[in-house]
């Protein structure tokens, strides 16, 4: 922790998002004596959140949410911090269920001795919102095998009843014929 110094940590959240929606996530670290904002140029809207946690030469982040949001890794893990810049860990995030969901945040610098070392951990809720056209596609999706197969029950089963509704009016044909001595 010796190499770490008093930083500057800027991300818009995420929230809220619809079912189905696909966002870019981005969290960009500065040392506090680094000229840049790491809030600026951040992709998203809203008002951007700052932190100040410590900030080491060489760090990596870990995204992680609860199981209504998959992420996505976008970027490396490892960078090095710039003096007079600033860092940045990217990564994709899916919301698949709706509902207030957690995503925990952890910078990690590497141990000099091996392993890593958790610098510090933030949480975020995002919120999930229900998406009609994500839970329609979605249902449809997940019902189409069993609705194809009861199609072809249906259509196998119609077929059938036609044979033996056809059959059944040649038979009734050729008695009436063999009757009236035709």
């Amino acid at each position: 922790m010796d190499r770490c110094f008093e930083g500057k940590l800027a991300f818009r959240p995420p929230s809220p998002l619809q079912q189905g929606d696909k966002v870019e996530f981005v969290v960009r670290v500065a040392l506090s004596t680094s000229p840049v904002d790491p809030a600026t140029g951040l992709p998203g809207t809203g008002e951007p959140t700052r932190r100040q946690p410590p900030i080491c030469e060489r760090m990596s982040a870990d995204l992680t949410s609860s199981s209504g949001v998959t992420i996505e890794r976008a970027s490396s893990e490892l960078i090095s911090i710039p003096r007079e810049g600033a860092g940045e860990w990217a990564w994709h995030l899916t919301a698949v269920e709706s509902g207030q969901h957690e995503m925990v945040l952890r910078l990690l610098a590497p141990d000099p001795e091996g392993g890593t070392i958790t610098v510090e951990t933030f949480r975020e809720t995002i919120t999930v919102e229900i998406g009609l056209m994500y839970v329609v596609t979605t249902w449809i999706k997940e019902m189409a095998p069993p609705l194809q197969a009861l199609l072809g029950i249906i259509v196998i089963l119609g077929g059938w009843a036609i044979f033996l509704f056809t059959r059944r009016r040649r038979r009734a044909k050729h008695t009436a014929k063999a009757r009236n001595g035709h």
